[in-house]
């Protein structure tokens, strides 16, 4: 396997709490797990970050004062003295397109590889040309394009310059974080669960997750009326 060094860029990382943010931390833990040397520049959370970045085995720098206007130069920085620092690093990955559109033109400049995540709400952009615009530019600059599902992918296929560049890869779990072998008898007893079907979300109670499209859905379908949700 070749070893790659990176950097990561990203405006959504622990200790603030979210799906996105779980995900790019179990990515840098796994990808250095495996052999590759990443370096961490992320936005600061509204709390101290000192714990969680002590306890990390690679280097997280993080892009401060986080304010208004300044934040752009503020990752360029952060990210080109990054770069000079690692001289060897040949990749470099962000959480989205955003981080992308302010960092792609210097990631080229220096001949790098630019892998940009894609996760589904931040590809809307109706009403928002100057949006459009940053999201189509950043991922003209883009050397893989990864997308969290199917319908992310269908959405980055309505995005100019994405052509050939896309991989639909989901977000994984780390078993080492779950009992796989737990005895859920109890548990089945205790909601009134047995032999009956069971649909699970993980996810906030917010609109535009579609709990009531589910909901909606259930109500309607034929002999779905029992499935407990």
């Amino acid at each position: 396997m070749s070893r790659h060094e990176l950097l990561m860029v990203t405006q959504c990382f622990p200790p603030t709490h979210g799906g996105i943010e779980t995900l790019m931390a179990h990515l840098a833990r796994t990808l250095y797990d495996a052999g590759h040397p990443i370096t961490v520049v992320a936005k600061p959370p509204k709390g101290s970050p000192t714990e969680f970045d002590q306890g990390e085995p690679y280097p997280i720098r993080r892009i401060t004062p986080w304010v208004g206007v300044l934040r752009v130069p503020l990752m360029l920085r952060a990210v080109w003295a990054q770069l000079a620092a690692h001289p060897r690093a040949n990749g470099v990955i962000t959480d989205s397109w955003k981080a992308a559109s302010v960092i792609a033109p210097l990631v080229k400049q220096r001949g790098l590889r630019l892998t940009i995540l894609a996760h589904g709400n931040e590809m809307t952009h109706k009403g928002k040309p100057g949006r459009m615009r940053r999201m189509t530019r950043a991922f003209s600059m883009a050397d893989h394009i990864v997308a969290n599902s199917d319908f992310t992918a269908s959405l980055l296929a309505q995005v100019d310059h994405t052509g050939g560049k896309v991989q639909v890869i989901p977000p994984g779990i780390d078993p080492a974080h779950f009992d796989l072998q737990a005895d859920t008898a109890a548990f089945q007893e205790r909601w009134n669960l047995q032999g009956r079907k069971v649909i699970l979300t993980l996810a906030r109670l917010e609109p535009r997750k579609g709990h009531d499209q589910v909901l909606a859905a259930l109500a309607k379908g034929a002999g779905l009326q029992e499935v407990v949700y």
